[in-house]
């Protein structure tokens, strides 16, 4: 069945939306086919559209070749980041010299809670080098090994450079110049005083709508906690599903709302087929609340003129990969580190909701496998499995030990060459 509704306000973006809501026969619940949010914003006569964004490895990073005391390193790109970071292996690997932080300036930066300041040291990439202490972090766990440290926004600020960014093809390349021919490109002024990459997007009202191009955040769009609230209680409707945040901000990881819209219209960008990502907010200081991270700037080519304070942007053709998201609506998520007790976070109505599984619930066996034997956890698996694959699982629930059987389904069918299961 497939129930129609009419347009209405989007307060979240000062904009309107049109809604379809299929009810999948094989739950109890009203699944979202896809929210519509449109806008009529133009840039000198164009209008930016993106489709599809779903085409970046979710391990894929950008790494930067530097040195520091001529010492190779390796450091990811996270122009969502206000400086020069190494982490604490690295920088005990370089024998350098640190300086410990004081406690209570640990959570004050951007990149989050850091540790200490090393000595001064010769810093060279990208062509430029300079005599600089850099600030000193521990690495998350679930950043890539080969990653000794963060090169953020203000080192490369003054550069001009193109990002490639498509499936495990991820790339800084430097340019001398921005493009001279600029048709069918879309050029879109920068904040020259941020700390971080923020686009400045004309929005129907002739202001602005800062943006933060966030390349160390490997999701699609995320949302401040208030614009997130505010898209739930005007789409009450809206297809959700689970996923789980690491993050600089959290000492273990988060669950977070992730969605998607079939269109969705942010200043002078119209995006086709995004994903939606609920933020958290140590991740939002004010200066923005939308986040564009890799999911969505592989959808476009991006020139970023840091000397001219602009960037470049062009929609790529449309790509056919399936969007890679919790099928099953739950994730467990560890919240004693001494028994491996990992306790069950549920969307209301969702695949895992409708075969039983609670919040609270803590998950001891996972497709005929116990806990102590799983070769990919269950977070893992109902993000690999696709749709109408069933997931048998045995949960502890108080002192009883209860059974459900989970079949995924497509709750996030953001691309339509790869529609949802019926």
């Amino acid at each position: 069945m497939i129930v129609r509704m009419s347009a209405f306000p989007l307060n979240c973006f000062g904009m309107h939306h049109a809604m379809r809501a299929p009810r999948c026969p094989a739950h109890n619940t009203c699944m979202t086919k896809g929210m519509q949010i449109k806008a009529g914003l133009l840039l000198a006569g164009l209008c930016f559209c993106v489709a599809n964004c779903s085409a970046v490895n979710p391990a894929s990073v950008i790494l930067v070749d530097a040195a520091v005391n001529k010492q190779t390193v390796h450091l990811t790109l996270d122009t969502g980041t206000d400086g020069i970071y190494l982490f604490h292996s690295a920088a005990l690997r370089l024998s350098l010299s640190l300086t410990p932080v004081p406690t209570h300036l640990r959570a004050t930066n951007s990149a989050g809670k850091f540790l200490a300041q090393t000595e001064k040291c010769a810093v060279s990439y990208l062509g430029t080098s300079k005599k600089m202490q850099l600030g000193v972090m521990d690495k998350p766990i679930s950043w890539d090994r080969n990653t000794d440290g963060i090169l953020g926004w203000p080192a490369l600020r003054g550069l001009i450079f193109e990002l490639e960014l498509a499936g495990t093809n991820t790339a800084l390349h430097l340019l001398k110049s921005p493009p001279k021919d600029i048709k069918g490109w879309v050029r879109v002024p920068l904040d020259r005083s941020a700390s971080q990459l923020l686009l400045q997007l004309p929005d129907v009202r002739h202001a602005t709508a800062p943006v933060m191009f966030d390349t160390g955040n490997q999701t699609g769009i995320c949302l401040s906690p208030k614009r997130w609230r505010e898209l739930k209680k005007t789409n009450p409707d809206m297809p959700l599903t689970l996923t789980i945040c690491n993050s600089f901000y959290t000492t273990v990881p988060t669950a977070v709302e992730e969605s998607f819209a079939r269109n969705l219209s942010i200043g002078t960008l119209s995006l086709t087929n995004a994903p939606l990502l609920e933020g958290l907010a140590p991740m939002f200081d004010g200066s923005c609340e939308v986040m564009l991270g890799l999911e969505t700037l592989a959808c476009m080519d991006v020139i970023i003129d840091g000397k001219h304070s602009c960037a470049y942007l062009r929609p790529k053709k449309p790509l056919t990969a399936p969007y890679r998201h919790n099928r099953a609506g739950v994730v467990f998520l560890l919240h004693d580190l001494e028994n491996f007790d990992a306790v069950a976070r549920v969307i209301p109505g969702s695949p895992a909701a409708e075969a039983g599984v609670r919040d609270g619930d803590i998950i001891m066996k996972c497709d005929g496998k116990w806990r102590t034997n799983w070769d990919e956890s269950p977070n893992e698996l109902f993000c690999n499995r696709p749709a109408s694959t069933k997931v048998d699982l045995v949960l502890k629930r108080g002192e009883e030990l209860v059974k459900a059987t989970v079949t995924l389904h497509d709750i996030l069918p953001l691309n339509e060459a790869a529609p949802a299961s019926k």
